[in-house]
């Protein structure tokens, strides 16, 4: 499924998208679109020219802001997104995909070419079809505990089967992922909070900013609250009685 779908957009939508902005990745599309520019160009430069805002602005690998005026064009092509699910979904492909862009450049390409790319780039596409559904739960997450987010693990995941298909080894594919997450966060917090793209991002970014702390509290009430209501509809009256105070 491909990220526009996930994030429940119109066919018009799509069409107008792919038509101005150019192709939207999801994260494993993206991994396979890599391997597939192997025939080309070594991984680094494949990496890099999967990257839609690469491609749609003309930006330099190093760069940051690039993904911030992507996300603006992506924007003014689409009905407003309020649920904070899909933004977080959104932000958090996005955050990724150019921390694997700026990874890669860092790092390097690794000493081997894959002989045959496609048979990798299938498997990495059928990938996407068995993401984990808490790996789209955006629910709980705050910028502290976002590398544990279960997108991220799956993205990892994702990271270590195309290195080590492409012909990182484990050393290499270790320092990849190191670098990944140390950038991670950074790009996932521009986005949130950039001026061109902070308002686009509001419902996301204020539920991550509220905090676990909140959240904790939040949760501590409505748990209160449904014991509540279980004395009342469900619990015998004062333990032994046939009935609950509903009853009466």
């Amino acid at each position: 499924m491909s990220l526009l779908q996930r994030l429940n957009v119109s066919t018009e939508e799509q069409r107008s998208i792919g038509s101005t902005v150019g192709r939207i990745h999801s994260i494993n599309e993206f991994f396979a679109d890599a391997v597939d520019g192997l025939k080309s160009a070594d991984f680094v430069s494949a990496i890099g020219k999967s990257s839609p805002w690469l491609s749609a602005l003309g930006s330099t690998i190093a760069d940051v802001v690039p993904v911030v005026k992507f996300a603006v064009m992506l924007f003014e092509r689409l009905t407003s997104i309020d649920d904070p699910a899909r933004l977080g979904l959104l932000a958090f492909t996005l955050a990724y995909e150019q921390s694997l862009v700026q990874a890669a450049e860092a790092v390097g390409a690794p000493r081997h070419a894959m002989a045959k790319p496609e048979v990798l780039s299938a498997k990495l596409r059928s990938m996407g079809d068995v993401m984990p559904e808490e790996a789209l739960d955006f629910t709980r997450v705050t910028f502290a505990d976002a590398l544990a987010h279960p997108f991220v693990k799956y993205a990892d995941e994702l990271l270590n089967e195309c290195t080590a298909g492409v012909g990182y080894n484990a050393a290499e594919r270790l320092k990849l992922q190191n670098e990944v997450h140390q950038r991670f966060v950074v790009h996932l917090k521009t986005l949130l909070s950039h001026r061109d793209t902070r308002e686009k991002f509001a419902p996301f970014r204020t539920y991550m900013e509220a905090g676990t702390g909140e959240r904790t509290s939040i949760a501590a009430l409505m748990e209160h609250a449904a014991y509540q209501r279980a004395l009342y509809q469900e619990y015998p009256v004062f333990g032994k009685e046939a009935f609950a105070l509903s009853h009466i």
